[in-house]
């Protein structure tokens, strides 16, 4: 199933608001979303569109803004995902196994018709028979079958789909997924279509035991009859193939050449942007500067001769081939930032001056136990960070969730006759993540030093207000296995801080360990004296290429840059550490984060947080394989791969051999040290007093909690 339990995460609304996306097919990090920190706005607060006056309309402030990608498998923020989920096209409605407000794995009983049917297979396979409810619609009343629910398995892990930038990987861990998905197989037998209300999924003998089975094998719905009109799934039951009697017409192979002309162009503006922006930094590359030119150039040259190949050949093209990069194409331009086809509680409606609004479906059915929701809109708008809260005070939005920040906490708890508040452990932390296999970030003694260059309890006090506290693992305070192994965490993980002394010798260490001519000896001596200069110091370390110890950190939240800024320019001058922290855009920060130059990399260090899913399986983050996918940290160390993997083949019914094992995990990560956690906190959601109903969880948003909000009149 799509792995949108995450990331993003993809995804919490708080000061920093932290995310990433999914949908549809499985997104590849099943245990976080990765987010952003972003709290600048620039809004002035004032109403667009419907507003908390009206009585049938919900409307939500956000404080970062959203990219409008609305489907699976492209990068976004936690509001995007909100409305994701809301219509359908992110995981929470309609799914064969959703979670609960516990995070814990239910059957839904409104999707099924009966109990899965599940056999041990002689090969050493798992199967398990599906059996949908068939009364289950679209939202333009088309029946949902089983094709719908195994079309996500089938198509995005096509070529043609997965060259649009698609980063999910819908049945992983099925049989035959990966000669599938490589293009080597045209059948994926881990699927099958039964019949219209029947299928099934397999989970391969390599990936038992599995401690999640319900994720491998869970679906949910995408609508065949709107994304691939003329496609059909083969005799088999496992394959696509051109409906019967059907023709590629002229119209058909128009639309192939003018949708492949306008994906062309935009490759080229992109290559284009690119030597731009490489022209201008030329400086940077030193004598490297032509060989990244022409391997960018021959990178993105191979990108868009594949696209030119299908238009010179395209006579030649099978038929299933000329569809299948079609209905790619038109998916990812169109139907990605207009869904008009959904199965959720909303429809979509639009998107316009960062305004997301929706409107009831009155085809959906129900959750997973059958409750619908009643507020007939919904308007999700980016607001001013600065005054969101004064705006549910004064009723110019019902809502806003992921409050971390002391003052606006207090604010709300001093005015109860105005304002209503549900608190929550947050489930994930605010960090700096880091690029661990480029620039001066990939030495862990540089990494481990920063952790040292930092009083962490700086930004719980003035951030949080108190409201929250410091950890040292990859862990959330609502996980169960957190809560579980609490006192073995305690003592077996170190707690980085604030000691300049430790920070140095672990520079010492590390390939930085001299003055700029590359053989001197740094001398922190020096680096004291020096530091009286202030601004004006220049007693950096250098490695023996004359290369200086310098860390480009990109930020979006001017509070958490600030302290960040302070905390390590300030010390980091006493270790010879050059820190400078950028605040930029949340969408650059994140194509700086998920496409970075791998020769000379802009950023190597990023403010971000992780919001935990009820899946806790690291494999996705921090396995060497998935480098280039969601080890967005680059990790690539053989231990973390043995501990990943020991730790997700354990049996369901062992709950302490998992939690042993995830120790381990804990104490790789916190030696490591991929990512400085910075804190974990306390939620707060924010509602004005005319909102009946709201029981948020830390894996139950407001956007699941819908089926039981209701709006005094």
């Amino acid at each position: 199933m799509y792995n949108s339990r995450k990331m993003l995460a993809l995804l919490l609304v708080l000061v920093m608001v932290f995310s990433v996306a999914c949908s549809g097919g499985k997104t590849p990090a099943p245990s976080s979303d990765a987010t952003s920190d972003s709290v600048t706005g620039e809004t002035t607060g004032e109403s667009s569109g419907k507003t908390a006056g009206d009585a049938e309309t919900l409307v939500v402030g956000v404080i970062a803004k959203m990219n409008g990608d609305f489907i699976n498998g492209f990068t976004n923020s936690s509001y995007d995902v909100a409305i994701k989920t809301l219509i359908g096209t992110y995981a929470g409605y309609y799914e064969t196994y959703p979670t609960d407000e516990q995070g814990a794995f239910v059957l839904d009983k409104t999707v099924n018709a009966k109990e899965p049917e599940i056999k041990e297979n002689e090969d050493g396979s798992k199967t398990y028979r599906f059996f949908l409810n068939d009364k289950l619609v679209w939202n333009d009343g088309t029946p949902i079958t089983a094709k719908d629910y195994i079309l996500a398995f089938l198509y995005y892990n096509t070529k043609a789909y997965l060259k649009t930038g698609y980063n999910s990987t819908p049945g992983d861990g099925l049989v035959g997924y990966q000669d599938y998905r490589d293009g080597k197989a045209k059948s994926f037998p881990g699927v099958k279509y039964i019949d219209d209300h029947t299928f099934e999924a397999t989970i391969a003998k390599e990936q038992l035991p599995y401690f999640y089975e319900e994720y491998l094998v869970g679906s949910q719905p995408i609508p065949m009859h709107r994304l691939t009109p003329n496609l059909d799934i083969g005799e088999d039951g496992s394959s696509l193939v051109v409906k019967e009697g059907y023709q590629v017409s002229d119209a058909d192979k128009a639309e192939f050449k003018e949708l492949t002309e306008a994906k062309i162009a935009d490759l080229e503006a992109e290559l284009k942007t690119t030597l731009e922006e490489m022209e201008a930094g030329k400086a940077d590359y030193g004598d490297d500067y032509e060989a990244e030119v022409a391997k960018t150039k021959q990178e993105a040259e191979s990108k868009i001769n594949e696209y030119k190949e299908g238009l010179n050949n395209l006579d030649a093209f099978d038929p299933l081939e000329v569809l299948l990069q079609t209905y790619a194409l038109e998916n990812t331009t169109n139907y990605r930032f207009k869904p008009d086809v959904t199965c959720g509680p909303y429809n979509f409606v639009s998107f316009e001056n960062q305004t997301a609004t929706l409107t009831l479906n009155d085809k959906f059915l129900g959750d997973f136990r059958g409750n619908k929701p009643v507020i007939k809109n919904i308007v999700q708008r980016y607001v001013n960070d600065e005054i969101d809260a004064d705006l549910v005070l004064s009723g110019d939005l019902d809502l806003i969730t992921g409050v971390i920040q002391g003052d606006k906490i207090e604010k709300a708890k001093s005015n109860p006759d105005k304002v209503g508040t549900v608190s929550y452990k947050r489930n994930g932390f605010g960090m700096i993540r880091f690029l661990t296999d480029l620039g001066p970030t990939k030495y862990k003694e540089v990494r481990q030093a920063i952790g040292y260059l930092m009083d962490r309890n700086i930004f719980v006090q003035n951030i949080l207000g108190g409201y929250g506290t410091i950890v040292n693992g990859y862990f959330g305070l609502a996980q169960w296995v957190y809560q579980e192994r609490a006192d073995v965490i305690e003592e077996k993980l170190n707690s980085y801080t604030l000691n300049v002394e430790k920070a140095n010798e672990l520079l010492n260490a590390s390939p930085y360990k001299f003055e700029k001519d590359g053989t001197t000896p740094w001398d922190k001596e020096k680096a004291v004296k020096e530091a009286e200069k202030g601004d004006a110091f220049d007693y950096w370390r250098y490695n023996d290429k004359g290369e200086k110890l310098m860390i480009n950190h990109a930020a979006g939240a001017k509070e958490i840059s600030e302290i960040i800024s302070a905390e390590l320019t300030n010390n980091g001058r006493l270790a010879g550490l050059a820190y400078n922290v950028v605040n930029i855009d949340f969408n650059t920060l994140l194509n700086a984060l998920y496409t970075p130059d791998l020769n000379n990399p802009t950023y190597t260090a990023f403010s971000l947080a992780t919001g935990f899913t009820p899946i806790i399986d690291p494999y996705y983050e921090f396995h060497s394989s998935q480098i280039g996918a969601q080890n967005l940290d680059r990790v690539n160390d053989p231990a973390a791969d043995e501990i990943v993997l020991k730790m997700r083949n354990v049996d369901p019914k062992n709950k302490d051999e998992f939690a042993d094992r995830w120790v381990d995990f804990q104490v790789w990560f916190n030696d490591y040290l991929p990512e400085i956690p910075i804190y974990a906190n306390e939620y707060y959601d924010i509602y004005g007093m005319r909102v009946k109903g709201l029981h948020t969880t830390p894996f139950w948003g407001w956007e699941k909690d819908i089926v039981n909000l209701s709006l005094s009149k």
